[in-house]
């Protein structure tokens, strides 16, 4: 990100702003439509299955790893020891936190809880199917949009360190001369 915006002249893109969102999101996509191929093509036709509810599993998964590498993104940006290390401890946190929050609340085990995890696990879109979303479609929804809300929070604060980063330095402030009598 540093050496894209070094060789650059005047202000940076959007695609620039956003790196590495773009590929990222294009990549798993493109990785989770060959999956859900496949699966169309060789699965049991006795099994439930549908490909609105893949594709939606797949757009998830794509939006949750999207916002991560954002994140990721945007703490190597940052100044300080070893920003990206941190970033993945954060990161490790957050999921630790989360499962043992979830855990004794039952949320993996009951169907209709099994939304509310969709917020911050990645693993809640693959418990989705007809039956999941017939019972909490709001709580969903919201957790699909809501990583993309990050997203763009992460894409934001990258700008914003961006900017930072490209703003001349400060010149200390010079001492008042002492006036001579």
């Amino acid at each position: 990100m540093r050496r894209i915006l070094r060789s650059q002249e005047g202000a940076p893109s959007w695609l620039n702003l956003a790196w590495p969102a773009p590929l990222i999101l294009a990549g798993t996509v493109a990785a989770g439509l060959i999956i859900v191929l496949g699966v169309a093509q060789g699965r049991d036709p006795q099994v439930e299955w549908g490909a609105n509810f893949a594709l939606f599993r797949t757009l998830f998964f794509a939006a949750w790893f999207t916002r991560d590498m954002q994140f990721l993104q945007w703490m190597n940006l940052r100044r300080g020891k070893h920003p990206l290390v941190m970033g993945v401890l954060f990161l490790t946190i957050v999921y630790v936190c989360a499962v043992i929050l979830m855990a004794p609340l039952r949320v993996f085990s009951l169907p209709e809880r099994a939304s509310f995890s969709a917020f911050l696990l990645p693993s809640a879109a693959y418990l989705l199917d007809h039956s999941a979303w017939v019972l909490r479609p709001a709580i969903w929804t919201a957790a699909f949009v809501a990583q993309w809300f990050f997203i763009a929070l992460f894409v934001g604060l990258q700008k914003k360190t961006i900017d930072e980063l490209n703003s001349p330095a400060s010149a200390p402030a010079a001492a008042p001369i002492p006036a001579q009598t």
